[in-house]
Formats: structure tokens, C-alpha cells, sequence
């Protein structure tokens, strides 16, 4: 038997708090714990009492223990009222200014009740702000505030809340959707509307705050007070939150990543490369949403045609992989969520990634003849392609080649730089002395005229024989 009260003063600005408890047995005790915390969640009071089948009793705030634990202006607190029989609260407080009997003083007050639970909404059907900061430095016009109690003593909550006019649109600072806040462990939040400078002036609507996460143990409580500054002593007013129910979930919006990407198609061993696309699906709240459907095809492009369809996972991720086919160019990859459930296509749904393919590291040479026989003192020529190991050509690249073992060891071949096609010969004149010469030709990747290890290369034979 609890109930909870998300505003209470302390010698705030001149304001304090009673706290009322009623016995709403007719028949057994009550025993009742009255337990103020600072906005940060300390304990700073608590008081007991024992009362009576339909007794009523009454703690006044600054009669409790603790008594000016806020700073220069005072303290704003929240209370827990807990009973071993059912009960009923209130708070009511009241601001004393000049004498009697001019009348003036101000007071407000409200049920102390239950809150949201985790999936639930507290509504406020008035929330208004006043005008700017007027000359004399105080707020002007009817102005509210919004006090959260995260009742729960050892979870954190996590609110979204949401401001909304008299035509139901959103209004800043939830222009485009909530804001989320989070609460700890019996702490207390003051959403005061003046302190939201895109707010519009003079704004009157409706409060809405969710309660995302959190909550397992205890509720979260909201209560919204009202002040007009433009009349000196004039009245205020306090407003309970009530559950406007459960909040169903949905799926809102994704991210798919990388939006542009550029890889060659092989790697440095050879391999093929491969590209994965990543989509995560989030609900109003940001959180991930798990059981859309997400399909992901490679519309266009030298690997047209990949695709595959799947639900987010308890991640609100889909993943999306396929292997180059060694093709150089772009393919234009295709992203829909069917956010909605309506297996249509919808604004909103679909968006389009980048994938270039350039030129793969693996480098692959093949040169012909392998084998030859010409008569000794004559040219010959060696042809060869140089690749990225995919098929694809690889211009401009500097081809050497020396002659060990063979009777033109004291030679060293030309070679041609490699054309677009990746092709170049290598050419040199053989000696007068018969015998076979291997030749290696490489890839010189380095420039330092030397066959290191992991350049491409390929090895030929040349017979020399004399004239018939």
C-alpha cells in the first residue's frame, strides 16, 4: 500500500509541504513511513505513524528531521507514503507572503498516487509556458512544470517525453520526436517549460512521458504544477499525471551502413573480396526493434542480382554479404524495410548504398612461350599479361626480367611497360653460344629493380641452337 508524491518543498522560494494520510481501514491499524528524498535520490527525512481504522493524520515537511538540506533557494523533494493497511495521501503546499490580512499566499495541492510502469504513459492534459524573461527577471504569463519520481530504489527508469499542442502536433523540443531522459534510483526530474528556449511563447497543450525502461519494482510518478507571474500573489494550481496506457512499440526507422564503400576485388593473398551491408532497425525510442523484414539485392552493377531477405534480430540487425565476382565497377545496392508490415514498398523504406570495385592487390603474370627453340644470334621475344588475379588488367606497371642460368646471363632483357590491356613484351638478342637460358620476368611492385618476395613472376626457357 503506496503511494507517491514526485513534488514537495522545503523552505523553497518561501514554499513548504504537508503530507495528509487516511487510514482507509475499518477495522486494523495502520502503520504508515513517510520518506522524503532529494532530488538526487538521498534519504533526507522519514517519519512513522501509527494510525487508527479510519484515522487521519497529518507531517508537516519542515517539522521533520533534516530540515534545509537545499541550498539558498531550499529544496525540491519527492515522498513515499507506505502503509501496512490500504491509505490515502495528499500533499499540500502553501507559499506565505506579507501580512494576513492583505491576503496574500499562495498554495496548491494533490493526490498523491501510483505512476507507470515499463510500456506505460502519464499524461498532463494543460502544460503552458508564459512569455520571455521580462525586465524585472522573472517569467511572466502562465508557466508549468513537470515533476518525475523514479520510485524505484535501486533501477534506474528511462522516460521519452513529449510536448504537443492544441491541434496535436509535436512541439520543440519534441518537434521531431521524444526526448529521453533518464532517472535514477529514487531521483526526481523538473521538466519547467521557461528552461526550453525553443518552446514558443505563450504555448498551451498536452504532456505525454512514456516510460521506456525501468520500473520492474515501482512506478514512475509525474504531477504538473501551474503559476501565473504576471499577478502578484496570485494562485497556483497542481495537476496529477494519469496513465494514458500501455504504449505499443513500433518499428520507425533503420540505418543502413556503409552508405559508400570502395574495395579492390581481390586481396593481397588472392582472395576474392567480399561486402557486407548492416541494417538496423530502432522504434520511436531508439531502441533496437527486432521481427522487420529487411531486403537487401544488389540492383545493379557488375554483381547484380545478389540478394537476400530476412527479419531483424534481438539487435534490430540484418546482415547482408556476398563475394565480388572480380568485376571492376559500381553496384547500386538496395535497401528496403518494410517498417509497417504491409509487404509494400513505402516512402520512407528504401534507400540506396554505393559499392565501387576497383582493382584487386593480387598480381598475376603469364607469359608466353613457356618454351622455345630458335638458332643462336637471332631475337626473341617474350609476351606476357599481367592481372589482378581476377581477370582484370593491370596497366602501367613496371615489368624487369634477367636471364639465370644460360649462355646470355650476361644479358638483360627489355621489357615494355604493361598497356591497358595489361600486356608488354620482353625482348633480347641471343649470343653466338648454344644452350638453354631460363628467364624470369616480375613484377617489379617496389621499383628497386631487385625480385623480392610476394612480387608476381613467371619463369621461361629459350633454346639456342646453331644453323642447320
Amino acid at each position: 500500500y503506496t503511494k507517491y508524491g514526485p513534488l514537495v518543498y522545503e523552505n523553497f522560494n518561501g514554499w513548504n509541504t504537508g503530507i495528509t494520510m487516511a487510514n482507509l481501514s475499518d477495522s486494523a491499524p495502520n502503520t504508515v513511513t513517510v520518506s522524503f528524498y532529494n532530488q538526487a535520490g538521498q534519504l533526507v527525512s522519514s517519519d512513522q505513524r501509527v494510525l487508527q481504522p479510519r484515522a487521519v493524520e497529518y507531517v508537516y515537511r519542515p517539522s521533520t528531521a533534516d530540515v534545509g538540506t537545499g541550498g539558498p533557494y531550499g529544496d525540491l523533494q519527492q515522498v513515499v507514503v507506505s502503509g501496512t493497511a490500504p491509505l490515502a495521501a495528499a500533499a499540500d503546499s502553501i507559499k506565505y507572503q506579507g501580512k494576513r490580512v492583505q491576503g496574500q499566499g499562495q498554495a496548491l495541492s494533490y493526490l498523491l498516487q501510483g505512476g507507470a510502469f515499463q510500456g506505460e504513459t502519464l499524461s498532463v492534459a494543460l502544460i503552458q509556458k508564459g512569455s520571455s524573461l521580462a525586465p524585472s527577471g522573472q517569467f511572466s504569463g502562465d508557466t508549468s512544470g513537470v515533476a518525475l519520481f523514479n520510485a524505484s530504489p535501486t533501477t534506474p527508469a528511462t522516460v521519452a517525453y513529449t510536448f504537443y499542442d492544441q491541434t496535436g502536433a509535436r512541439v520543440a523540443p519534441t518537434l521531431t520526436g521524444p526526448v529521453v531522459i533518464t532517472i535514477g534510483a529514487l531521483e526526481g526530474a523538473i521538466l519547467y517549460t521557461p528552461f526550453f528556449p525553443e518552446m514558443p511563447a505563450n504555448f498551451q497543450g498536452a504532456f505525454l512521458a512514456t516510460v521506456v525502461s525501468g520500473g520492474a519494482d515501482a512506478p514512475v510518478a509525474a504531477v504538473s504544477n501551474n503559476v501565473n507571474y504576471d499577478v502578484v500573489g496570485d494562485g497556483t494550481a497542481a495537476y496529477n499525471a494519469f496513465i494514458a496506457g500501455s504504449l505499443e512499440l513500433v518499428p520507425t526507422r533503420f540505418q543502413a551502413t556503409p552508405e559508400f564503400e570502395s574495395n579492390p576485388v581481390t586481396a593481397v593473398n588472392g582472395r576474392p573480396v567480399s561486402h557486407t551491408v548492416t541494417v538496423t532497425v530502432f522504434d520511436q525510442f531508439g531502441n533496437p526493434f527486432e521481427g522487420v523484414e529487411v531486403c537487401v539485392n544488389v540492383a545493379s552493377g557488375p554483381n547484380a542480382g545478389e540478394s537476400d531477405c530476412d527479419d531483424s534480430d534481438a539487435d534490430g540487425q540484418f546482415t547482408f554479404t556476398y563475394t565480388s565476382n572480380g568485376t571492376l565497377g559500381q553496384d547500386a545496392i538496395r535497401v528496403w524495410v518494410d517498417l509497417n508490415g504491409n509487404g509494400v514498398i513505402d516512402g520512407g523504406e528504401e534507400v540506396t548504398l554505393i559499392k565501387v570495385w576497383t582493382l584487386g592487390l593480387f598480381r598475376e603474370l603469364a607469359c608466353t612461350p613457356a618454351t622455345d627453340t630458335n638458332p643462336v644470334g637471332t631475337e626473341h621475344t617474350i609476351t606476357c599479361t599481367l592481372t589482378d588475379g581476377a581477370g582484370n588488367p593491370v596497366s602501367g606497371a613496371t615489368i624487369r626480367a634477367n636471364i639465370d642460368p644460360g649462355p646470355n646471363s650476361d644479358v638483360d632483357p627489355i621489357c615494355s611497360p604493361t598497356n591497358v590491356d595489361g600486356e608488354y613484351t620482353c625482348t633480347y638478342t641471343g649470343g653466338q653460344t648454344p644452350g638453354t637460358d631460363t628467364i624470369t620476368i616480375w613484377h617489379d611492385a617496389n621499383g628497386n629493380s631487385l625480385r623480392d618476395g610476394g612480387e608476381a613472376y613467371a619463369a621461361v626457357t629459350k633454346t639456342w641452337q646453331q644453323p642447320q
